[in-house]
């Protein structure tokens, strides 16, 4: 048992292997360069630099904005088809290949995490 807990991942601990996806998957939400993308007057996305997935730019509207999506957008209004809802909430996690690549890699960190605890609790 400690063998297997010691050498997990290609000789790597299994919590050497945890903490590693956790440190790419907060680089990729919340420390990479990215675009804004809230939504502003004319019905746009916000073209401003913001650092990560999650983040947002400089202006205190389009931070609130961000959260508020984060937390009271997880379901679609009543009367609100769940595909329109779907593409209004993940347009900007594919809209450049830069977060192409930063939302590949947070979903790779992701994975990673769940193998990695699953493999601390079977083991």
């Amino acid at each position: 048992m400690a063998g297997s807990l010691l050498f997990g991942f290609y000789g790597l601990p299994w919590l050497v292997v945890l903490s590693i996806c956790l440190l790419g998957g907060a680089y990729f939400l919340w420390i990479s360069p990215a675009d804004c993308r809230a939504s502003i007057r004319n019905g746009q996305a916000c073209r401003n630099n913001a650092r990560g997935l999650l983040g947002a730019c400089h202006l205190q509207q389009h931070k609130r904005q961000k959260l508020s999506a984060l937390f009271l957008s997880w379901r679609p209004a009543p009367g609100r088809r769940f595909s329109s809802w779907w593409q209004a909430n993940t347009v900007g996690l594919f809209g450049s290949p830069r977060q192409c690549v930063d939302t590949l890699g947070s979903v790779g960190s992701v994975l990673g995490v769940l193998v990695a605890v699953v493999a601390l609790l079977v083991t």
